[in-house]
């Protein structure tokens, strides 16, 4: 039998310590190549990101996280974000 429960999320936060910050991408962001976050995530391997319509992405192969930045200069990332793109970023606190 299926698990047909489901969670609800708030725009804030996912499973009591994850947070979940969603944006969209400025020009500034791509000629910077990198994001700050508005929290620093425990564990900076811990971190996912979804681009709208494209495939999750991982450190340190997309990207890296340094304190509460995302960067990925010369990272696989850096191929696929176009300005005003939607960013859902996922981390534990």
């Amino acid at each position: 039998m299926a698990n047909t429960s489901r969670k609800t999320v708030t725009p804030s936060t996912i499973a009591g310590n994850y947070y979940v910050h969603i944006y969209v991408l400025t020009a500034q962001d791509i000629l910077d190549k990198k994001g700050v976050l508005p929290h620093t995530p425990s564990d900076s391997n811990d971190v996912t990101m979804v681009i709208k319509h494209g495939p999750r992405q991982f450190p340190p192969e997309d990207f890296i996280v340094s304190g509460n930045e995302l960067q990925w200069d010369g990272r696989a990332l850096e191929l696929d974000l176009s300005e005003n793109d939607k960013k859902m970023v996922q981390y534990a606190l």
